[in-house]
């Protein structure tokens, strides 16, 4: 049975996702890169972009390369851990 944790995090303008505690998102899974991507908030919509990482990110199960807009309910996938993204945007 697969170890489940659940968290929430609210999301800035800017939030860098990795290992590194600079990052506005700390994680600590040995297959997520220190600096491992990126989302960011313009004009009222959130967007995603994998940063370069070993291991990619993943948006509903697909690799990503560059940046996509994020959608209420989609899954991201980084290393070993899973987020729902939540939004109040219709």
């Amino acid at each position: 049975m697969p170890f489940k944790v659940e968290e929430s995090y609210t999301l800035a303008e800017q939030n860098i996702i990795g290992r590194s505690p600079k990052n506005e998102i700390v994680l600590n899974d040995p297959y997520i890169s220190g600096i491992h991507a990126r989302i960011w908030e313009a004009g009222g919509v959130y967007f995603m972009e994998d940063l370069g990482s070993k291991n990619g990110s993943y948006l509903n199960g697909e690799r990503i390369s560059g940046p996509f807009t994020l959608r209420n309910g989609d899954r991201i996938s980084l290393g070993q851990v899973e987020f729902l993204f939540v939004s109040e945007q219709k």
